[in-house]
């Protein structure tokens, strides 16, 4: 990628050729990946605030505003806008799907001279398709992330995350409304993002909606904590803890929020094996997050050698009304195993 850093370095300086932006482009697009892990690595090594992660309309503002700043000196204004002009639309050309900047110090003003000096820039290059599941039909959905959280998505909603969700922190856009039950993991932030406002947690209950009103997002916590803030360039939102038993319901026009407490009913403890009312999803999810899903979704254990299932895998789809009998009879058949049914208590064995 050395190549690739010193030229960009030199398009940056306003000293490159006229081929330059183009084949700044063609290396861009032809080494997409090693630039994506370069530039990821670099910052994770970073101070920078890894719990806000760029979305495509963040990005664009961001590009947007280096670009005003460097029209705005008198010298490169006019040199730049044709740069510009000729550098995205190639950009467009060469399928460049998704570009979101990281910097920590991206420009500094040189008082003496009177140029801009390029000091730290990450473009992160995205060319790999997000994963998104949609519900298209007139029921709940129930769907099981790679990390083991449990979704239920209303109808008519859609949630869409990148591959390597669990890798390092579990960034995920919604639009709708979806329920999420996050598996715990204190080292990988669980992060929702419903128009600029992103909700932040480890391990808890909560749902956020956009249904009713695009302008509107509201967030409502069944059990632990989660942290909302927006993502907004020039936002005077403050950050919100939000506690079990409340809501936070905030306007994307004014930029405000209001928090309240949510009216729910003391639960009450649902009989062993009732009938869900949302379907079940599971895409290429290990066998051991296929069980975990089941025993929240029963109310049942669920026990089992981690060693005869730990290369063992599912995708399907379960309707709402199937038992929980019936459910593991497939996934038993599908994967040379045995279970015994005693009532609260499920054994799975070779």
């Amino acid at each position: 990628m050395k190549q690739f850093w010193q030229l960009l370095y030199k398009y940056r300086s306003g000293n490159s050729d006229r081929g330059d932006p183009e084949d700044l482009l063609h290396l861009l697009e032809e080494n997409r990946q090693e630039l994506y892990e370069d530039l990821k690595s670099e910052f994770d090594q970073s101070d920078n605030d890894k719990s806000i992660f760029l979305r495509e309309d963040a990005a664009e503002r961001i590009r947007r505003n280096i670009l005003e700043r460097i029209a705005s000196d008198v010298h490169q204004k006019q040199r730049y806008a044709f740069a510009i002009r000729r550098n995205w639309r190639f950009a467009g050309k060469a399928a460049c799907v998704l570009l979101l900047v990281f910097a920590t110090q991206m420009w500094t003003k040189r008082q003496s001279h009177k140029e801009i000096q390029f000091t730290k820039l990450a473009v992160l290059a995205v060319g790999i398709t997000e994963k998104k599941i949609e519900n298209t039909g007139k029921t709940v959905l129930l769907y099981t992330l790679p990390d083991g959280s449990l979704v239920k998505l209303s109808p008519g909603s859609f949630i869409s995350y990148e591959p390597g969700f669990n890798d390092r922190q579990r960034n995920i856009q919604v639009s709708g409304k979806a329920l999420f039950d996050v598996a715990k993991d204190t080292a990988k932030p669980f992060i929702v993002f419903a128009g600029n406002i992103s909700t932040r947690a480890v391990g808890t209950v909560f749902s956020v909606s956009t249904l009713n009103d695009s302008n509107t997002v509201v967030v409502e916590l069944l059990e632990g904590k989660v942290v909302i803030q927006s993502s907004k360039y020039g936002s005077n939102m403050k950050k919100i803890a939000l506690t079990a038993g409340h809501q936070c319901t905030i306007s994307l026009f004014e930029d405000k929020a209001l928090v309240t407490t949510l009216n729910i009913a003391k639960p009450v403890a649902p009989p062993v094996h009732r009938t869900p009312s949302a379907e079940l999803a599971f895409e290429k999810r290990p066998l051991k997050n296929v069980f975990d899903a089941l025993s929240k979704r029963f109310n049942v254990t669920i026990n089992y050698n981690r060693d005869d299932i730990n290369h063992l895998s599912f995708t399907g789809t379960f309707a709402a009304g199937d038992s929980l009998d019936m459910i593991l009879t497939v996934l038993c058949n599908t994967n040379d195993l045995l279970f015994e049914n005693n009532g609260t208590n499920i054994i799975i064995k070779k």
